[in-house]
């Protein structure tokens, strides 16, 4: 089975390549900010599942820079599908897919120091907010929890709790700078 990860140098991205061992294809074989270059390298690698790990994550900025967050974050995610749809496959669409669990920002960011702080890195406390204590010129969602059942359902593959998966993720990080 082949994969494709769109992206390569991004945190997902790198993630994917190393617990994968997949190639990553980076802005030289598919820069998303070009029109049907995502679909054209789709088209080429005949792939039987694609990740794309590219996305503009600054939503802040992306507000007052609509072009190239629309390209990237959405025309481009929807050449991917449309050149992933003429492979027939009922498994091809658009999924979502994130550790088993919901949390709030608040709640991740401790989790992060609580891992941290368990490995000798830094202490710190995390107080919650509500949106009116962080203005800013993108409009945030009351709750942003991502929908994995469909993902589930199709590939029969339930994800580990997130708590989980990031404990796993400050191992490896910990081994990596041992080296």
């Amino acid at each position: 089975m082949t994969a494709m990860v769109i992206g390569r140098t991004g945190q997902l991205a790198t993630a994917l390549s190393g617990s994968l061992g997949r190639r990553c294809i980076g802005r030289d074989g598919a820069d998303l900010a070009e029109p049907d270059a995502a679909g054209r390298a789709v088209a080429c690698a005949h792939p039987a599942w694609i990740a794309n790990a590219v996305t503009c994550t600054a939503v802040d900025q992306a507000e007052s820079e609509l072009v190239p967050a629309e390209r990237i974050n959405a025309e481009a995610v929807g050449e991917i599908a449309a050149s992933a749809a003429h492979a027939d496959d009922r498994r091809r669409g658009i999924y979502r897919l994130a550790g088993f669990g919901s949390a709030t920002w608040a709640e991740f960011v401790r989790g992060i120091f609580a891992g941290a702080a368990a490995r000798g890195v830094v202490r710190r406390t995390v107080e919650a907010i509500g949106a009116a204590g962080y203005p800013s010129p993108a409009r945030r969602p009351v709750n942003a929890t991502l929908d994995r059942p469909r993902f589930e359902r199709t590939f029969g593959v339930a994800p580990r709790p997130w708590q989980q998966m990031l404990a796993e993720t400050f191992d490896r990080m910990c081994v990596e700078v041992a080296r």
